[in-house]
């Protein structure tokens, strides 16, 4: 379609112009085209400042605020190829209209047939010659396109897009050869070059070209979004999963400077096409500051830090790929990127709900295994990454359809893997913990067996015994002697006393492990406090009651025992509590640099590491009970206190 406007300051003039070429279009409807008009050149101007171009300028030469002649000298500076005709009363201008190769100069009044005659020689010479048409196999059959029309060329994965004046766009079918090759003909025509990897430009429809400035193309656009998104939800990911060394408000600060800077670097690497190996980079890029940042930030600078930064890029991939291998089978519409933002808010607030308790608790209860978590981890990673690429930008509908059918089957499945190897640790620690237990009821089981043997024993003496002493205060008493009878009573007293036992309390549980590791403690040498002030009918799980206590004192021995001076080794033990409630408080020297974990309140080293698997144990029954659990340190003191 050709495009013609007319200016002329002089209304009726103007509007004589417009009606021989309407009547001019009525008698040549096999070129369709179009008309506007404008009344000054100032308008004209200004349509050409916004980017519009026409086929046929019609002007006038003598005109107030610009002559015809310099107002076509303007029009050359945007179009060459345009055809000007000059419509004035005034034939002197004539060698003027020479300057800006003007296609025709008509005197007023314009006689119709030389009208026609000059719009005729025009049109003729704008009508595109079989050079100036290019065909190529569009989706819907063989598609041809004026090249004068043509503004722009993209490859968006391996599927060519033809952006026309007109705003039309129309798309090949999937090339299988290289972009320049099969651009090989449009590219050696002067007016097209091609300034990007997946561009080719017509120079015609370019009006400036800037050093450091450049705008992104509708693809491009997708992938930043795309990727933006994910860099926000990576910092999201780290923080859930991450043991915080640091403050909440500290580690806020870090992971948003994170994703500022990935973001930035997003935007560094545009001017370069978002082809495999961009892909392949940024992908690297984003488990590597992960992994840096994870480090950083946890309380466990090992094997256990660098697996919180793969599992959260790994969290990734659905909301990145889905929306990717989507869009190429729907056509990538408007919402597309933004697809990502449900898929891993979806992901985010289920692994907060169901995993992220059972992994933290992985990484305080044990360090090995980690590091072989981690390769496995990055290699399905990896992996995705290179499956979502080489499904990519399938053009066919059915092909694009199980395409992301695929990827999203391959994506989910890593993600049952990689959970199932967290919680087969889960498992193993539980196991363990469960190992632990029954170990130490065992030990107690034991002490309980030998303290009855040897009050047993203890018995069978004092009842031998006994007859004798009987006897003897039967003799003191005739005699009178009473001094002697009180000292036979002392005796008595002691005798029961020892065959009595070392019996805390009645329930069986509890004794047996106060007992075991109070005999524990006065083998280290230290001093030992033991209060046990409940109610012998108590409604609680005895194991449970057992294995927080026997915890809490575990723990209290382990701190006395690294401890180099004897002297300051001492630990109080208090029970207090009845029928449904009990209260177990355990207070003991420590060392000085003991600090508490923020999130857990447990003691942990200087190195980050859990203090100890006694009070990681406490704190697990404590927790399945509900109860109340404190930890305090004040100098070289650390009090546990539990209130079932």
């Amino acid at each position: 379609m050709l495009k013609i406007i007319v200016c002329d300051d002089d209304e009726r003039d103007l509007n004589q112009i417009i009606q021989l070429v309407e009547e001019y279009r009525s008698t040549h409807q096999e070129q369709p085209f179009s008309v506007e008009r404008v009344n000054t050149a100032s308008e004209l101007v200004a349509q050409l400042e916004r980017g519009k171009r026409y086929d046929i300028y019609i002007l006038d030469i003598i005109m107030d605020e610009q002559d015809g002649i310099s107002l076509g000298q303007t029009i050359r500076k945007y179009s060459l190829r345009s055809a000007i005709v000059y419509v004035t009363g005034s034939p002197e201008y004539a060698m003027g209209a020479f300057d800006v190769f003007a296609s025709g100069y008509l005197l007023k009044p314009v006689e119709p047939q030389k009208f026609t005659e000059c719009m005729d020689r025009i049109v003729s010479q704008l009508r595109p010659k079989k050079e100036d048409i290019y065909t190529f196999k569009g989706r819907n059959g063989i598609v041809s396109i004026e090249l004068e029309q043509l503004i722009a060329v993209e490859n968006v994965a391996r599927v060519m897009h033809f952006y026309m004046e007109q705003g039309n766009v129309y798309e090949s079918v999937y090339i299988r050869k290289p972009f320049e090759q099969e651009l090989d003909r449009l590219l050696q025509d002067s007016r097209f070059i091609q300034p990007h990897k997946s561009f080719v430009v017509n120079m015609d429809h370019v009006e400036k070209m800037m050093a450091h400035d450049f705008l992104m193309s509708d693809m491009e656009i997708r992938h930043f979004i795309i990727s933006c998104i994910a860099h926000i939800f990576l910092g999201f990911f780290l923080m859930i999963f991450s043991a915080r060394r640091y403050s909440l408000k500290k580690t806020g600060s870090i992971l948003l400077g994170t994703v500022i800077l990935l973001i930035a670097v997003e935007i560094a690497a545009l001017p370069w096409d978002s082809n495999k190996e961009f892909f392949f980079l940024m992908a690297g890029l984003r488990i590597l500051a992960a992994q840096g940042v994870a480090l950083y930030l946890s309380e466990y600078r090992d094997s256990r830090g660098i697996f919180t930064g793969v599992l959260s890029s790994m969290c990734l991939l659905a909301g990145m790929m889905i929306p990717e291998d989507l869009g190429a089978a729907v056509g990538y519409p408007v919402w597309i990127p933004f697809l990502g933002i449900p898929i891993h808010l979806s992901i985010l607030l289920l692994l907060w709900h169901f995993f992220v308790p059972v992994y933290r608790e992985n990484q305080r209860a044990s360090k090995s295994g980690w590091g072989k978590s981690c390769v496995a981890t990055a290699g399905f990673y990896f992996a995705a990454w290179g499956i979502g690429v080489v499904m990519y930008g399938t053009s066919r509908a059915a092909e694009a359809f199980w395409a992301v059918v695929f990827v999203i089957l391959t994506v989910y499945s890593l993600y049952v893997i990689m959970f199932w190897m967290v919680w087969r640790l889960h498992k193993e620690r539980q196991a363990m913990k469960s190992g632990e237990l029954l170990e130490r009821g065992i030990r107690a089981l034991k002490y309980e067996l030998q303290e009855l043997h040897e009050t047993e024993n203890r018995i069978a003496v004092h009842v031998h015994d006994r007859r004798h002493l009987i006897r003897l205060m039967q003799q003191l008493m005739a005699d009178g002697d009473y001094e002697q009878v009180k000292q036979v009573l002392n005796q008595m007293k002691q005798m029961t006393e020892l065959t009595a036992g070392n019996r805390r309390c009645a329930n069986p549980a509890i004794n047996g492990i106060i007992a075991s590791y109070e005999a524990e403690a006065k083998d280290l040498g230290i001093r030992t406090d033991l209060r046990v002030e409940f109610s012998d009918e108590l409604k609680l799980d005895d194991w449970d009651a057992a294995a927080i206590t026997g915890g809490l004192m575990a723990n209290a021995i382990r701190m006395c025992r690294e401890l180099e001076n004897p002297e300051k080794r001492w630990m109080n033990v208090r029970l207090w509590g009845r029928k449904n409630m009990l209260g177990i408080e355990v207070s003991c020297s420590c060392r000085n640099d003991i600090r508490l974990h923020p999130e857990t309140g447990l003691p942990v080293t200087k190195r980050g590491v859990d203090y100890g698997s006694g009070l990681q144990s406490a704190a697990y029954y404590a927790e399945r009970n509900r109860a109340d659990f404190q930890c305090r340190r004040e100098n070289e003191t650390f009090l546990a206190r539990i209130v079932l």
